[in-house]
């Protein structure tokens, strides 16, 4: 076999389900179910989580993202939740920032529209970052020696797992598009 193909597929996994992170970390853990009264499976890699009454999120990771202190949470999409606590909503990044606080939550739309564009364009930025790795590293592959692992190939996929554990989000179709052209050139070549 030549170069990484397990990681290589690995990350053709991770990218092929969209950026949602389906899977854990290697080194995470769902969120334990012995700390939490509930856990639901939400969008992107995170948890709702239900203590004492009140729901916050987690990631697959197990850091809490947002604490359990909202007596309501609705994810609008991947990237924005809405918030409810005592009568008044927010909105609430994939990273925990809260945003808004409004006592009618159609009133917090146009800012959540607002937010998943710009989001959306800073996840297609960091899904080229990935793309251009991964391209990098199937061509690494390719021109090295059956069985032997060199440094360039090292470097890639260090920029690699890198560039993953910085991406979220979804890919654009154009993205999709070259993904699968990476796929297949390194399949005509690798399978020769």
């Amino acid at each position: 076999m030549k170069c990484f193909p397990a990681h290589f597929y690995l990350f053709l996994s991770l990218l092929a389900a969209g950026g949602c992170r389906l899977f854990p970390h290697p080194e995470g853990r769902n969120p334990d179910p012995v700390a939490f009264e509930d856990s639901i499976y939400c969008f992107n890699g995170r948890s709702t989580v239900l203590l004492d009454g009140k729901w916050g999120i987690v990631d697959t990771l197990g850091h809490v993202i947002l604490k359990p202190e909202w007596d309501g949470i609705e994810f609008l999409n991947d990237d924005i939740a809405l918030l409810r606590r005592s009568g008044m909503y927010y909105l609430s990044t994939r990273d925990g920032r809260i945003l808004g606080g409004d006592p009618d939550p159609d009133a917090l739309a146009e800012q959540a529209e607002e937010l998943r564009s710009v989001m959306e364009e800073e996840d297609y930025t960091k899904w080229d970052r990935v793309l251009d790795h991964l391209a990098a590293l199937c061509d690494a592959c390719l021109a090295g020696s059956p069985g032997k692992i060199d440094n360039a190939m090292l470097q890639e996929k260090a920029a690699l797992e890198s560039a993953l554990e910085d991406v979220s989000g979804r890919l654009s179709p154009m993205q999709e598009e070259r993904l699968e052209k990476i796929v297949d050139k390194f399949n005509s070549l690798y399978h020769r």
